[in-house]
């Protein structure tokens, strides 16, 4: 793909701003960027210098009113949940429905609908549904959001 090319229409692509990229990386300190996976002690004060240069900023700036985008591909962030089907039922504490998919998807597991003998796991908030007692009959393992996140993490 050229750097002209529309991204692909994809659930793994975020639009992002440049002024939000810009204001992440400028609240990071040298340790934080260098934590991060695969950059090193060498590359981490160049992003780091980079990021404060007011040149470079200005340049962000610019490209930011021209409505440049940046596009950002999700990837996997594990393969925790690898091969295992999620049914979401009722109200979860600090997660939205659509936040859970995505930690499931995102740690390579697959969210459905409905609950059946190929659900590995209904994950229950409070007043869940017809989903968990669908689950009891099938003996599907039930699990709330703490247990769900300590999964992945």
């Amino acid at each position: 793909m050229s750097l002209f090319e529309e991204a692909p229409k994809s659930k793994k692509v975020e639009v992002a701003e440049i002024e939000d990229l810009l204001n992440e990386i400028q609240k990071m300190s040298l340790e934080e960027i260098n934590a991060i996976g695969r950059i090193g002690d060498t590359v981490a004060p160049a992003i780091y210098d980079w990021f404060h240069d007011k040149k470079n900023v200005a340049f962000l700036h610019k490209l930011q009113k021209a409505g440049v985008k940046l596009t950002i591909e999700k990837k996997a962030l594990s393969h925790k949940l690898k091969d295992k089907t999620f049914v979401i039922t009722g109200t979860l504490p600090t997660l939205s429905r659509d936040e859970a998919k995505e930690l499931i998807r995102l740690n390579g597991g697959k969210s459905a609908a409905a609950v059946s003998k190929n659900t590995d796991f209904v994950l229950a908030g409070t007043e869940p549904g017809s989903k968990y007692d669908e689950a009891v009959k099938l003996e599907v393992p039930i699990i709330d959001e703490a247990k769900f996140l300590k999964m992945i993490h």
